[in-house]
């Protein structure tokens, strides 16, 4: 659970059945993608995480990865052989 939390995963409900543990909840796929690998590590193999889909949601805190733009693109052939060419600048 804390591995969850410091993912900034949101729980709903979680049950306890004989030696199963089910937390439901929503966590963002950029901080959960690897955590199937984690935890099989975890329980030699037995855990399983399982996802779906639940929708879009913005990110209200912006941890999001984003960047300005820094450079020319380099599918615009006219302005990528300008820059090339020192003929613009940044």
């Amino acid at each position: 659970m804390s591995d969850l939390e410091k993912m900034r995963a949101v729980f709903y409900e979680s049950d306890i059945i004989e030696y199963e543990v089910i937390v439901k909840g929503l966590i963002t796929v950029d901080t959960s993608k690897n955590y199937n690998l984690i935890l099989a590590s975890y329980t030699e193999g037995k855990g399983v995480f399982y996802t779906k889909l639940f929708g879009y949601k913005k990110d209200l805190l912006n941890l999001g990865n984003s960047r300005k733009k820094t450079k020319v693109d380099p599918l615009n052939k006219k302005l990528y052989l300008m820059h090339k060419l020192n003929v613009i600048r940044d």
